[in-house]
């Protein structure tokens, strides 16, 4: 049985109950779950005899404790968040689902490209050969720190003058920065550029992230990346050792696979779907 949890961010929350009950999931709020105790330490409460997977959205309002209670218990969890196409919370409301997982960072077997055709993907020819700039995508602060890879940004651009000398452009996420219990917001970082994400794309040789979504936005104007396995691209991605030999990838199936990983309002509503996502390993590698 499952517990799904609402952090109190509305269209979230609407759509993590929309999932839970098709699953006939018992609704729990996130902050009744997770709470501060008087030593200033995160308490997580046992979850409820006879349940064993969880579902939630998002890693912020505390939902980074519900995230670390599955994986210390080893129990099932199904991770809600962006979509991989057309995001947003309007009509029809795409987000990804994710069964013991960040993202879908594999290949699907056995699903076909008609699902990809309800999104306006237009593939781009490979041009990276006549570009110069290396791009760096940091992870956000909360990411960062939920997946202990505070120093990623650092290690990745010693890694990458290793093997090359080309111009670096590093190109950090604005987003909350959470107090050290993970649980409130305390302020935002917020960084500001002179040129756009897409000039800065239009002059990439190469895309280096750990989990952003501009690596699949690469991919589809034609531009290799480097990424960890918490990115959707993973399936298509260089070693840092090939960053003067990049290949052109095959990328219709990848964009095909990752349009059977999110789903609509109206469609997490149907036990098919749940079914489905029960059905299919989204995930590899460890999420410890």
């Amino acid at each position: 049985m499952m517990c799904a949890f609402l952090s109190g961010k509305k269209d979230q929350d609407t759509y993590v109950k929309s999932f839970g009950h098709s699953s006939d999931a018992k609704i729990i709020y996130t902050r009744h779950q997770v709470f501060q105790s008087q030593s200033s330490q995160v308490k997580v409460k046992n979850l409820l005899p006879g349940y064993n997977s969880v579902a939630f959205a998002g890693l912020l309002r505390g939902n980074a404790h519900i995230l670390n209670m599955a994986l210390r218990d080893n129990l099932n969890f199904y991770y809600i968040d962006h979509a991989y196409f057309n995001p947003g919370y309007k009509y029809p409301n795409w987000m990804r689902v994710t069964k013991n997982g960040f993202v879908q960072n594999t290949i699907l077997p056995n699903v076909d490209a008609e699902r990809l055709k309800l999104f306006d993907i237009k593939f781009k020819e490979y041009n990276f050969n006549k570009k110069q700039n290396i791009v760096v995508f940091p992870p956000s602060d909360t990411v960062a720190r939920v997946f202990n890879k505070t120093n990623w940004e650092a290690e990745t651009i010693k890694k990458i003058k290793e093997y090359t000398d080309r111009p670096i452009v590093v190109r950090r996420k604005s987003g909350p920065v959470m107090d050290n219990l993970m649980i409130t917001a305390k302020n935002t970082e917020k960084y500001h550029y002179d040129e756009s994400l897409d000039n800065v794309l239009n002059n990439a040789y190469c895309v280096v992230a750990f989990n952003s979504a501009v690596a699949l936005t690469a991919l589809e104007r034609g531009i290799p990346v480097i990424c960890e396995r918490y990115c959707a691209a993973y399936p298509l991605t260089h070693s840092f050792s090939e960053l003067e030999k990049l290949k052109e990838k095959e990328r219709t199936q990848l964009f095909a696979s990752l349009s059977w990983g999110q789903f609509t309002m109206e469609e997490i509503t149907n036990k098919k779907t749940f079914k489905f996502i029960n059905s299919i390993t989204q995930w590899k590698g460890s999420m410890k």
